[in-house]
């Protein structure tokens, strides 16, 4: 009896005990799954901050090689970025684009680390951009000649494009296609150079 006793007495215990461990378990689970997501946000907010500060290397880089040629004086905002392009922040963990303050030039350069999955919706989005500048200027031969010009090029996870080439004025006395020709020469010097920038960048970051 008294064994009978001891033995119900036990199954009770366990009854009352077995709740708070499986709670106790779902807590250690949930605390665990806590601190997944907060690994992960201290990751992009990591990939973010290298993202950006390439950019800025990348762009100290550019203005080094054109020096006066590189027009571009105005940090375009994420809400402008996402107004003229269509690209929106949550399609990169890092942007830089600068526009020029005189609305009348279009020198610009538009560079973006992209989010892996939306590396070809950006492509598509700037594509498109250009598209509709092509149409913008196309009444203005001097503008529409930077456009023609302009350049969109995918390095690694980074998108790029540069409508560079300062001033036109000296090449549009000799045609239209001469101030193509002076855009495209100020062009593939930007892009050489942010592919060279870039290229250094992630081989550094893997030989660490």
């Amino acid at each position: 009896r008294a064994l009978s006793v001891t033995f119900i007495l036990a199954v009770l215990l366990w009854a009352f005990a077995a709740p708070v461990l499986t709670g106790c378990g779902e807590g250690a689970v949930a605390g665990s799954n806590a601190g997944r997501v907060e690994s992960g946000r201290r990751e992009v907010d990591a990939d973010a901050a290298s993202g950006e500060i390439l950019l800025g290397m990348v762009r100290e880089e550019v203005i080094g090689i054109l020096g006066e040629n590189y027009w571009p004086d105005k940090e375009m905002t994420k809400e402008e970025l996402e107004t003229e392009t269509g690209i929106g922040p949550g399609l990169y963990t890092a942007c830089l684009a600068e526009e020029q303050k005189v609305e009348t030039d279009i020198d610009r350069m538009i560079l973006i680390k992209a989010r892996p999955e939306c590396l070809t919706e950006i492509e598509t989005l700037l594509n498109a951009y250009r598209d509709s500048l092509l149409v913008k200027y196309k009444e203005r031969p001097q503008e529409l000649g930077k456009a023609l010009a302009s350049r969109i090029e995918i390095i690694d996870q980074y998108v790029c494009f540069v409508q560079l080439g300062a001033d036109t004025a000296k090449a549009a006395q000799e045609g239209d296609e001469q101030v193509i020709a002076q855009c495209q020469q100020e062009n593939e010097r930007a892009v050489d150079m942010i592919e060279r920038t870039i290229f250094e960048a992630l081989l550094r970051q893997r030989e660490e």
